[in-house]
């Protein structure tokens, strides 16, 4: 969760290679990815989409 947050993997990646798991609506895990945002101590651009 900490790379998703810091830029440094997508939610899709994390997802294919088991790093998260997610559980629940399927409307709500397609969307992640739209409503979580990048970490406001991060000191990078984020690096992926």
């Amino acid at each position: 969760m900490t790379s998703i947050w810091l830029g440094y993997q997508t939610v899709a990646k994390a997802k294919k290679d088991g790093r998260i798991k997610m559980t629940g609506s399927r409307e709500l895990e397609s969307a992640m990815h739209q409503w979580l945002c990048l970490s406001p101590f991060a000191k990078v651009s984020k690096i992926v989409a």
